[in-house]
């Protein structure tokens, strides 16, 4: 399946990208906004992590390896993301702009990578016919 080589080098760019930036805003003394550049980070590795275990549930499955690997993943942005959401609705009645922010950070992230996913698959669906 091409869609997984081109999702671990999206990821691995991506990456490279956000550590470039967070290394850049400390060299400027910028240190809340590296902060808010490594949350993004973190969220990319951890669903770097999930993408890993979804590819190998997919290479099991030798009927259908692309549908389980859409499957597990897409999962993922389900679970993961609700208590992002639980806390930034908590922050917001509390008037925590800052936690509201960081949850934010997070949801949008995972978004953007979930997107990513499914415009992979949908032109390697659209390129196999």
């Amino acid at each position: 399946m091409q869609i997984i080589q081109t999702y671990q080098n999206y990821i691995t760019t991506l990456k490279a990208e956000k550590k470039a930036v967070i290394e850049t805003l400390l060299e400027n003394h910028c240190k809340d906004d590296a902060t808010f550049k490594q949350v993004e980070l973190n969220i990319i590795e951890i669903f770097e992590k999930m993408f890993e275990i979804s590819v190998k549930k997919s290479n099991a499955d030798a009927t259908h390896p692309t549908d389980t690997l859409k499957v597990t993943f897409l999962a993922f942005f389900e679970k993961i993301p609700q208590n992002w959401h639980t806390q930034r609705e908590k922050s917001r009645q509390f008037d925590d702009a800052s936690t509201e922010y960081t949850e934010t950070l997070k949801i949008e992230q995972a978004n953007a990578m979930k997107h990513k996913f499914l415009s992979l698959l949908e032109e390697e669906a659209h390129g196999a016919h």
